[in-house]
């Protein structure tokens, strides 16, 4: 097949999304599919730009980078941090960061409504058209988010004649992360007739778990199937063998990925400190550590339970220092807001923690979500609530009083979220869709 995937989410830019998206493409140009990708020119707005693309001998997709007039302005004005993904740049970095936080207030007052990538809309149309020109594509596929994608995928399979599938890793009108004035009256139907006209000529949707899928297949007469986030095992055979942390003795929990959506450590910080204020623990035994962004509350809560000196911000790093960080450490703190709105929210950091054979800590769920349910089931979780009791316990008969938990990896279980095997789901629902097009083409061809 000749397949155009029209995404924003790619490397270098770092995000889960990318993480996806990226592994589709590399798969199936191994597996002797054509793949193009259509995306934007990345800035510093985009997030950390730290994640390799590596296009080498094995993987051979084509990658269309299209500039749009943020790009275009974002360059003009802060040159080479923008290619960089730095977010200081020389002689600017407050206006940056004025830019930066600009943005992300009106994502908070605009709400959905707010897209910085619309602009990219009729650049990206017209370069699908010059692509167009010189191949034959037989399928196009989209991610959201952001909304664009999918805007320009519909107009491209229109133009095309040509079958589209719409990939959901989120929510859209239905998303848990909708301020208040989004989720009801007006504001909300407005969003659902967006949604609704985004995705009304899509052939499938996929989305990443059973319950958002039945989110979508409650709403629309489109197919819809699940194919799930996951983990890419090449990252792991790049881990370099150099201990990350000194053999100091002291118990290092590790967090990746970004604070939002209300996922709060509080109850681990109370459980730990009163673990110290019993005399369970000192600050010389235990120190948890944070990478990612937008952890800029983190400080403030630490210095609130007294735990300034055992909170460690790294701040961003890049992919394998992060993958490093989890597999040295001695349990891996996964935050979680155990909620409706949150049921079949599986993101790609817990399949990453699986692979890690290293004991999870849920905080902030039970085993009746998603999340807590299936970490249980891979042999390597311990949904432990908001209960700072059962916290503490669980520290000081595990880590304190005993060694590390006994943990009993499932591995037929993690494996089948390898991202290879995940491509090759996802290629199998795409052969279906371009079959089935084809078909009808063939029916309506009069002596077919």
């Amino acid at each position: 097949m000749n397949i155009l995937i029209v995404t924003v989410c790619f490397p270098p830019r770092n995000s889960p999304g990318a993480q996806r998206i990226y592994s589709w493409a590399k798969y199936w140009s191994r597996a002797g599919h054509q793949v193009t990708v259509l995306t934007t020119k990345k800035t510093a707005l985009d997030g950390p730009l730290s994640f390799p693309l590596d296009n080498g001998s094995r993987n051979s997709f084509q990658v269309c980078e299209v500039d749009y007039p943020l790009w275009k302005a974002s360059t003009a004005r802060f040159g080479n941090c923008v290619l960089t993904g730095l977010n200081s740049p020389d002689g600017g970095d407050n206006t940056f960061k004025k830019l930066k936080f600009i943005n992300k207030k009106c994502k908070e007052f605009i709400g959905p409504l707010f897209d910085i990538y619309l602009p990219w809309i009729p650049t990206a149309l017209r370069a699908g058209r010059r692509l167009a020109q010189n191949q034959n594509f037989d399928i196009i596929i989209s991610t959201y988010t952001p909304g664009a994608s999918h805007w320009i995928a519909g107009r491209i399979k229109k133009m095309l004649k040509i079958p589209w599938v719409a990939d959901f890793r989120d929510l859209w009108s239905d998303s848990q992360g909708l301020t208040r004035t989004w989720q009801t009256g007006p504001l909300r139907t407005l969003l659902q007739g967006m949604e609704r006209l985004a995705v009304a000529h899509a052939d499938l949707l996929i989305t990443v778990s059973e319950p958002l899928r039945q989110v979508f297949a409650n709403k629309y007469d489109i197919p819809c199937v699940t194919v799930e986030n996951g983990f890419d095992a090449e990252e792991f055979d790049r881990l370099k063998s150099a201990k990350l942390f000194p053999d100091d003795g002291k118990l290092r929990f590790v967090y990746t990925g970004a604070i939002y959506l209300g996922r709060d450590p509080s109850p681990l910080f109370a459980a730990v400190q009163e673990l110290m204020r019993i005399g369970s623990l000192s600050k010389n035994d235990i120190e948890l550590i944070f990478y990612g962004r937008r952890l800029d509350e983190i400080p403030v809560l630490a210095q609130n339970y007294g735990l300034a000196e055992i909170v460690k911000i790294k701040g961003l790093v890049d992919r394998i220092t992060a993958l490093q960080a989890q597999k040295a450490a001695d349990g891996l703190i996964f935050l979680e807001r155990e909620e409706p709105s949150n049921d079949g929210i599986l993101t790609s950091k817990i399949f990453e923690y699986f692979k890690m054979e290293k004991p999870i800590l849920g905080i902030g769920m039970t085993r009746a979500s998603s999340a807590g349910k299936l970490m249980v089931e891979a042999g390597v979780g311990f949904p432990l609530g908001t209960d700072v009791v059962q916290i503490k316990d669980f520290l000081l008969s595990n880590y304190i009083n005993n060694k590390a938990p006994i943990i009993e990896p499932n591995w037929p279980l993690i494996n089948a979220f390898s991202r290879e095997l995940l491509a090759q789901k996802a290629l199998s629902f795409l052969e279906k869709v371009v079959d089935s097009h084809s078909s009808i083409d063939k029916k309506i061809i009069p002596g077919a």
